[in-house]
């Protein structure tokens, strides 16, 4: 049976704020459907809402750290926007169900943007050896049009799953586990619990526990901890309408080893594309240097990369934004010159290692959409999410 669930709207956990007047400020940035981070509650409590003096309206969530949240949804570059807290009744736009094997996170109505393969679910097809099963990713990424933008289980590359995380070279305690190509047998990354979820008027919410388990020890051994912090974000609007995911991934170790990443071309975040865009031609892809030649954006580093192609006569895609905090920012690309695979490899730079008791974090953002990319639009949207608006109190 499944479940919607609501989260962050708690009418306990909002209600009964003394009144607090806020400022948000857009920077150098035209803000358009902007997740803003509040400061910290007065009283230790945020109000339901904000309200403008314009009578604009915006609903406070909370996230499961207990921090409050808003969606602004317009400010132009070089102003602000006062806000004073208000009780207003507040309606959930995103909504998550536990479906099976994964989790729905649903957006006006039927839209259903992102799906979280949880436990690991059955083979799209016979054939397919049981060392290729996993869970712990995301599919199907699909379109503001209802396109589908990622690929799971594509021939060839059985391991790629829309948007997964999995280191490819590595060392660990004498041996060579490899977490990306799970044919070989030595690694595998596996779903471990779904901490919480849940949906509600500013964000859909997901915590997931992932393990990395080098199979080559007897018994296998867990090496990494990880933990995937996903938010689905209301449509934005605009042109063009935009479906947006925020994923955090925070990987520690699970013993007292590191884990050490020697130089390779390839592993950590990956996303794999819709298969109508296998072959060399039949990719479109721009990075935040303007490269538009797959084979020429390999190995580069770009704060942002769009990857997409035709689907049903038009193009659709995904821009995939890192932020400015994440190791060897901005990381290097591995663009695949026939396969519509995509990912951001900071291996390609030297050899690194994930230390014991020092959490590897992280962060990046997908703007799926339909329609040709625009250079200067992504890079606006990296920037909202890079260089995010500022909150004063008044």
């Amino acid at each position: 049976m499944s479940r919607w669930v609501w989260l962050g709207l708690g009418v306990a956990a909002l209600a009964s704020a003394r009144a607090e007047s806020l400022r948000l400020v857009a920077g150098e940035v035209d803000r358009r459907d902007s997740l803003v981070e509040l400061l910290a509650a007065a009283g230790g409590r945020y109000p339901p809402a904000y309200v403008a003096v314009d009578g604009r309206v915006f609903p406070v969530q909370l996230d499961s750290a207990g921090k409050g949240h808003l969606i602004l949804d317009r400010l132009a570059a070089g102003e602000s926007l006062k806000l004073e807290a208000a009780e207003r009744p507040v309606v959930g736009l995103i909504a998550a169900e536990r479906q099976g094997k994964t989790v729905v996170f649903k957006t006006g109505g039927e839209v259903a943007p992102v799906t979280y393969q949880a436990e690991a679910g059955e083979f799209p097809r016979g054939g397919i050896d049981e060392k290729y099963r996993r869970g712990g990713y995301v599919h199907p990424l699909v379109s503001p049009a209802g396109k589908v933008v990622s690929g799971d289980f594509p021939e060839g590359h059985l391991h790629h799953h829309g948007v997964w995380f999995a280191w490819t070279n590595t060392r660990f305690q004498g041996r060579k586990p490899d977490f990306w190509n799970m044919g070989a047998g030595t690694g595998k990354v596996e779903f471990e619990a779904l901490e919480s979820f849940g949906g509600g008027a500013v964000f859909g919410e997901l915590m997931g526990r992932h393990r990395y388990l080098d199979l080559t020890a007897s018994p296998p051994v867990a090496a990494l901890d990880e933990k995937w912090r996903m938010r689905v974000l209301p449509p934005a609007g605009g042109v063009p309408a935009v479906h947006r995911l925020d994923l955090t991934v925070r990987q520690e170790c699970a013993t007292e080893d590191p884990l050490i990443l020697p130089e390779y071309h390839y592993g950590g975040l990956g996303f794999r594309g819709n298969q109508l865009w296998n072959g060399a031609g039949n990719l479109i892809v721009l990075t935040s240097d303007g490269e538009t030649d797959r084979v020429k954006a390999n190995a580069t580093r770009a704060r942002w990369c769009y990857v997409g192609g035709l689907v049903d006569g038009g193009p659709s895609g995904v821009a995939i934004l890192g932020h400015p905090g994440n190791f060897r920012f901005p990381e290097p690309i591995r663009v695949h010159p026939g396969e519509p695979f995509f990912c951001f490899a900071p291996s390609q730079l030297g050899e690194w290692r994930i230390e014991p008791g020092k959490a590897h974090v992280a962060r990046y953002r997908f703007v799926v959409f339909d329609g040709a990319p625009d250079r200067e639009l992504i890079e606006r949207w990296w920037r909202d999410y890079a260089e995010p608006v500022a909150v004063e109190r008044e």
